[in-house]
């Protein structure tokens, strides 16, 4: 689960700098940058009247899965290939 809250908590209300939120959080300067950065892309305000998992769903979409490969029928591309040999 993300700390989102805690991070948003910790810049607003606290006035910690990313650096020390990412120490007492126990991850990376760059997650909390990240989670930051989302926050103002979003357009959002400090507070926020939603919770931890509507905060994640809004600033963590799910990824769209790209469409799965789909093989070429290489029996019939060959068929179709000696088919046109010495046509040309």
């Amino acid at each position: 689960m993300r700390k989102i809250l805690e991070i948003l908590k910790r810049h607003f209300e606290g006035k910690e700098t990313g650096r020390s939120i990412a120490l007492s959080l126990v991850m990376a300067l760059s997650t909390v940058q990240e989670c930051l950065r989302r926050f103002a892309k979003a357009g959002l305000t400090w507070p926020v009247s939603l919770d931890e998992a509507a905060l994640e769903v809004l600033l963590y979409p799910p990824r769209v899965q790209p469409a799965a490969f789909v093989w070429p029928d290489f029996a019939a591309v060959q068929s179709l290939l000696l088919s046109h040999k010495g046509k040309a």
